[in-house]
């Protein structure tokens, strides 16, 4: 397809008229140099989208609803069918959406019962844990440790013993008085 009207000067650089009629390129497309690259890269260049509003209006083709808006619908419908699920009945808004508990409120409750039942929970364990000491200590027979008073008792007692041991020791006859005694061959005699 020979383009008409037009030198092929005015063709964009590195683009011979054969690869311009080949995708149909017009000399005055804002998108030449896509175009260029499409041929030289093998890529598939999208049309601009100037050119799918002006397609749009030619065409008669309305005005779609925006992807916000598409999004502000559908999460006022979620919203309209979990109220009535949950059978929440406080209506607010001119649309009628109902007014559910904040997403923050629900997870601050949430969290409360949470810690609640964690601290009654770890309070039991405590609890159990003293209970079972107590028992095994009553089953082994585990004494109170003595009182300071006993201890200072027990330890005179024995510095005590020790010294009366000592006299006696020292009221034993000496060596010198050992060595009178009768010998053994006195003895024998």
């Amino acid at each position: 397809m020979l383009i008409s009207g037009k030198s092929s000067e005015q063709l964009p650089r590195g683009i011979s008229r054969a690869e311009a009629s080949q995708v149909g390129l017009q000399r005055d497309s804002p998108n030449a140099s896509a175009r260029r690259l499409s041929l030289q890269e093998g890529v598939n260049v999208p049309p601009l989208t100037e050119g799918l509003k002006k397609f749009a209006s030619k065409g008669g083709v309305k005005q779609l609803p925006s992807k916000d808006g598409f999004k502000t619908q559908a999460s006022n419908e979620v919203i309209k069918k979990l109220a009535s699920r949950e059978g929440v009945k406080r209506l607010a808004s001119k649309e009628g959406v109902t007014k559910l508990p904040s997403k923050d409120g629900l997870k601050s409750h949430a969290s409360t019962e949470g810690i609640r039942r964690l601290e009654s929970k770890v309070a039991v364990k405590r609890l159990e844990s003293k209970v079972a000491v107590t028992k095994l200590e009553s089953k082994v027979g585990v004494k109170k440790p003595e009182s300071k008073d006993g201890i200072k008792k027990l330890e005179s007692s024995k510095r005590a013993n020790s010294l009366t041991l000592k006299e006696t020791v020292k009221k034993l006859p000496s060596k010198e008085g050992l060595n009178k005694l009768p010998s053994k061959e006195g003895l024998k005699k």
